[in-house]
């Protein structure tokens, strides 16, 4: 009778373990699909703005061709006037207006056919090979991750009793999250994972507090000269930076603590200048520049793609403001923790801002390069360290990888 129970056993879990087998089979095949009906659709996409651009092109080349016969004209018949006449002056004019309409026309023209070679070039790429890229992306964030490693009170009675920086600790594992957003700021193309999670921002939260600082100083403001006086007995001496380990009464201007808090996440700093301005100041920069997660889920939580659209108004910042563009840039060229973003890509340059606290472990930034791009890498892996700095890096690494094929023409 028990060898009956036990043949019947193995029966019933040969079943569930086929019937598991059939149903991830027909999950991988759901998931392939719908990565490859994406690449298929941004192919599509670039095929019909390539189609656009030429019937523009096409227009402006005839439009060209007419004012060049217009100008053949008037030039003909104004010869046969003489320049005194009232005449001339009318249709002189007349001809200039046509000269300005023609050198539009042409740098219109030029500016559409480096819109098309971008384009062309851009999308010269192996779609089978950018497929099997994201398949390995994906079964990597899926099947690879660590597990978040928590410390807890051991829950005995006599442990807890104890006062709370007395007690001991054991560690408990538990499964990890990580979100991912990438966007080529050449072409615009973008790829999410769990994008739209929440975490706690972290030290992340910086990044858009001096931006939002930086935006509110004029070239004549007096702010960035005030001085402030650390001042160990009054001041944050906790957590990340190095102000609090220099002697007391160190003098900085405003703009300096903006340096520290962006390349060394400094705590002095963030909170000196949280006390000076508030956070009224961050609300409205996140409202303008549409980072809605910021401001819907709290001013102390985000997602990796409020992350981008915080690194996309950076990259703007950088590029148009002549007073603190190039500040900001190089600060954030020289912020510590390059384990993740910066690792991952190296020898490209990045400015990149790192956040790392409880239930938080990020990286965001700017990838510099002939085509750059934007990535926001997300976890709630605490406990950092090499296995979960590893993976990170493994994460990154395969990102810039599917970047770099999209302008590596197929031969």
């Amino acid at each position: 009778m028990k060898k009956k129970k036990s043949r019947t056993a193995a029966i019933v879990s040969l079943i569930l373990i086929a019937g598991a087998a059939a149903f991830f089979a027909v999950w991988t095949g759901w998931l392939v699909r719908t990565k490859n009906a994406e690449l298929d659709r941004a192919k599509e996409q670039a095929g019909r703005e390539k189609e656009v651009l030429s019937g523009q092109i096409a227009l402006l080349e005839e439009e060209v061709s007419s004012l060049k016969e217009k100008i053949g004209e008037l030039e003909g018949e104004i010869l046969l006037f003489d320049q005194k006449d009232a005449l001339y002056a009318v249709m002189n004019g007349q001809l200039e207006e046509y000269k300005t309409q023609y050198e539009n026309s042409l740098e219109r023209i030029a500016s559409l056919r480096a819109d098309l070679d971008r384009l062309t070039g851009v999308f010269h790429f192996d779609i089978n090979e950018q497929r099997e890229l994201l398949n390995r992306l994906e079964a990597c964030l899926e099947n690879e991750i660590p597990q978040k490693a928590t410390q807890v009170d051991v829950p005995t009675p006599e442990n807890l009793a104890k006062e709370a920086d007395e007690r001991e600790k054991e560690t408990v594992l538990s499964d990890a999250r990580v979100a991912l957003y990438y966007k080529d700021l050449t072409t615009g193309y973008s790829y999410s994972y769990r994008a739209d999670e929440i975490f706690d921002s972290a030290s992340l939260i910086k990044l858009p507090f001096a931006l939002s600082i930086l935006e509110t100083w004029g070239e004549d403001s007096a702010d960035p000269d005030e001085i402030f006086t650390f001042d160990p007995e009054t001041d944050e001496t906790e957590g990340s930076g190095v102000i609090r380990l220099l002697p007391e009464k160190t003098d900085f201007t405003y703009l300096e603590l903006v340096s520290y808090m962006l390349k060394h996440s400094d705590n002095v700093a963030f909170a000196a200048l949280r006390e000076k301005y508030g956070y009224s100041p961050m609300a409205n920069w996140c409202a303008a520049h549409d980072v809605r997660g910021l401001l819907k889920n709290g001013l102390s939580n985000q997602t990796a793609s409020d992350g981008g659209a915080i690194l996309e108004a950076l990259y703007a910042f950088i590029e148009e403001n002549g007073t603190y563009g190039t500040f900001v840039r190089d600060a954030l060229m020289n912020s510590t923790h390059l384990v993740i973003i910066p690792f991952g890509v190296s020898p490209k340059k990045t400015a990149h801002k790192y956040g790392w606290a409880e239930e938080a472990y990020h990286d965001i930034g700017i990838v510099y390069g002939e085509h750059p791009y934007i990535l926001a890498v997300m976890s709630d892996l605490h406990q950092g360290g090499a296995e979960v700095n590893s993976f990170l890096q493994k994460v990154v690494r395969m990102i810039d990888e599917f970047h770099s094929n999209f302008y590596r023409e197929v031969s």
